[in-house]
């Protein structure tokens, strides 16, 4: 049904080199147009699911968990639920995209979701309100606060941070914002989220924030407008403007950093000059206060019980609200306990963004020393920050260790991986290597020392731990770290934790040991499960090395080989070998290992899905929160053990034929799931040849 609109106005953003303003303009030929996008929307904007999916995580919190929030965060959730709906949209849709400035281009497309255009410029306004946003209740604004609006001092804000939290000077957040992602600070913040405003406006932004929003062709021709080299990187060009306006003078008055405008001898500053031109390209802009964002993320960790660090919020139910994603149905409880108290869920958040911060330096590192042309220094620095990380995140695990554990009940293991030595545990387990490389093998042998000394968390890489200690201590090559590591992998093969995929390599390693030790046959081990070696089959082709240049014009191999296929196309290594076994007659896919996990999948989706306590907590859940731990067979030990014997005894069409018929169709989404990788009759007849009865 089309609604029509009546003669109106709409106000339109724009800057004119100083402050945004709102224009007033004539919206009646606009609205005469059938395809205009300022037509109303034939649905209101309170069914955004955007909207729906925040106050749904919102109120299932307050039901359930609300003592896992401040007092100050619980008031400013209410004061959500009683904004203006399109200005909730707007800081709801803005807090979905990365922490930054947003220029007014990035948002103003979002006046299309409105049935009046204007409210944008409304929601804007309210937003960046930081006289009396929502109406709450008004305290003296801080002393860093005190800015000076048009139109008027402002000396008042809202205060929800009256009440101090204990638990937010004990654990805080200690990661700050900054352009580059592994880039963080590791100093511990006392302070509680400053909730007193949504949003900051370009009055707040710093120049070197203006000049980020604009454009590598915008900052050229902002280069040439003030006569300043303006070639190279963005980043190079900002530098350089940053730098003219530190160090501008003028040669009518010799002071520093002012600009004649020849307006009855009055002068503003080069830097003032530099943002009015700055504003005259961006226009207005915006930046979601980053307390706010952080509260949101709470949220939306407290809702989606998210086991790793979430870049984007409230994905999954976005994504189930616009019909991009579908989930299997069961049942779900939620276990109110699964943060014992606000302050177990500050420390589990802070391990969290310990770990992103990891991962960041980790890949920032990997990226500078893939590249020849590295300067020392900045090796250096990402070194010392992921050497920063590590001593850290150690301390914080041995302080884990001391803290009580959890009862040893089913559902008490299922929740240890929201404990933050799980998480800790898991990031040591990923930085071990980088460290060994950057501060030798002492400190990655510290490492898995720690790890092995405690059997609670990740007790499924025992095994992995215990090969990669081993072969340090043989780097040595002295009888007595031979001996060590001869000593270490006895103990790894006789470990209950030792997962039977580490075994062959552990059988491996003592016999190489028994041999450098030079051990008397009758005291060496004796296996009666070693595996067989596979035959070699070797094809034969013609390789075309792919060529780099470095800076001095010298050739060398680089990235994966290549090969040239029967009709003289470029292949890589595996499409070579695949289009071999075409000529022979097979069929085959390059697909490493996903095909055996959507058969795991299609085999076992039943029992993925069953009633098992502490198993499933929200409904956006693919797996069981049990999955990749030792619990998942042992609470299901005798239903997994019954499909065992079905599958051997010829039934695995059965089970795969009865899944696929039920879920490829909605393409649900759970782990291991791939269905656009492979067709129905593929995986049958997969099937068909690998799982005959016996």
């Amino acid at each position: 049904m089309e609604h029509s609109i009546g003669p109106s106005v709409s106000y339109v953003l724009f800057g004119d080199g100083t402050a945004p303003k709102l224009v007033q303009c004539d919206q009646n030929a606009a609205s005469s147009d059938p395809h205009s996008p300022l037509k109303k929307k034939p649905w209101p904007i309170e069914d955004s699911m955007y909207i729906r999916s925040l106050k749904s995580a919102i109120s299932t919190i307050l039901e359930y968990e609300a003592f896992l929030l401040s007092d100050a965060e619980i008031k400013y959730l209410e004061t959500l639920d009683v904004m203006p709906v399109h200005a909730l949209y707007l800081l709801v849709r803005l807090s979905l995209r990365s922490h930054r400035w947003h220029r007014h281009s990035d948002f103003a497309r979002y006046a299309d979701d409105f049935d009046d255009a204007s409210k944008l410029g409304d929601a804007y306004q309210i937003l960046c309100n930081r006289r009396s946003p929502t109406g709450l209740k008004q305290q003296i604004l801080k002393p860093e606060h005190n800015e000076t609006q048009e139109g008027g001092s402002l000396n008042t804000a809202i205060d929800l941070t009256l009440e101090s939290d204990e638990e937010d000077l004990l654990i805080t957040k200690s990661i700050s914002t900054h352009s580059s992602p592994g880039d963080y600070c590791l100093e511990s913040s006392t302070s509680t989220l400053d909730l007193t405003f949504h949003a900051t406006s370009e009055e707040h932004a710093e120049l070197a924030d203006l000049l980020g929003m604009l454009s590598k062709e915008e900052l050229e021709d902002l280069a040439r407008k003030i006569k300043l080299p303006g070639h190279g990187k963005k980043g190079n060009i900002i530098t350089a403007l940053l730098s003219a306006a530190d160090t501008q003078y003028t040669l009518s008055h010799f002071r520093r950093n002012e600009y004649v405008t020849g307006n009855k001898g009055t002068t503003i500053t080069f830097g003032a000059r530099l943002r009015a031109l700055c504003m005259g390209q961006i226009g207005c802009c915006i930046r979601i206060n980053p307390a706010v964002l952080t509260l949101l993320r709470r949220i939306n960790l407290i809702f989606f019980r998210t086991p790793v660090y979430e870049g984007h919020l409230f994905v999954p139910a976005i994504l189930v609200a616009s019909h991009k994603r579908v989930y299997h149905r069961y049942i779900t409880t939620r276990t109110p306990d699964i943060f014992p108290d606000r302050c177990s869920l500050l420390e589990y958040e802070l391990s969290l963004e310990l770990e992103r911060g990891c991962e960041a330096s980790v890949e920032d590192y990997k990226q500078l020393t893939s590249t020849k042309e590295l300067s020392t220094k900045e090796r250096q620095a990402v070194e010392e920050t992921i050497l920063e990380f590590y001593r850290r995140v150690l301390d914080c695990f041995k302080v884990s260790l001391e803290r009580r554990t959890r009862s040893q009940s089913l559902l008490g293991r299922v929740l240890e991986r929201f404990e933050p030595g799980h998480v800790y545990t898991r990031t040591l387990h990923h930085i071990a290597p980088i460290v060994g490389k950057i501060d030798g093998v002492e400190s990655e042998a510290t490492i898995l020392q720690s790890l092995l000394a405690q059997n609670r968390w990740h007790c499924g890489k025992r095994g992995g731990w215990y090969d990669r200690l081993a072969l340090l201590h043989m780097k040595d090559k002295t009888t007595e770290q031979l001996r060590r590591a001869y000593k270490l992998v006895t103990v790894a093969l006789l470990d209950e934790s030792t997962l039977l995929r580490y075994k062959p390599k552990l059988i491996r390693r003592l016999k190489r040991l028994e041999h450098q030790l030079k051990l008397a046959p009758d005291e060496r081990h004796a296996c009666d499960g070693d595996l067989e070696r596979c035959q070699d089959v070797y094809i034969l082709g013609c390789r075309i090395r792919p060529c780099a240049q470095d800076s001095k014009g010298t050739e060398s191999a680089a990235g994966k080989t290549i090969w040239e296929g029967s009709q003289g196309v470029p292949l890589g290594v595996e499409d070579y070998a695949l289009e071999h076994y075409a000529r022979l007659g097979f069929r085959g896919k390059h697909c490493e290992g996903t095909l055996v996990r959507f058969i795991f999948a299609l085999l076992f989706h039943d029992i993925l899905f069953m009633q098992v306590p502490g198993a499933f907590e929200t409904p956006y859940q693919t797996a069981p929160l049990d999955l990749v731990m030792d619990t998942f067979y042992t609470s299901r030990k005798e239903v997994i053990d019954a499909r065992l014997k079905q599958i051997l005894n010829g039934d695995a069409l059965v089970f795969a034929d009865k899944t696929d018929s039920e879920h490829r169709k909605d393409r649900t989404f759970f782990v291991g799931g791939k269905w656009d990788a492979f067709e129905r009759h593929e995986i049958l007849e997969i099937l068909e040849v690998t799982y005959r009865p016996r």
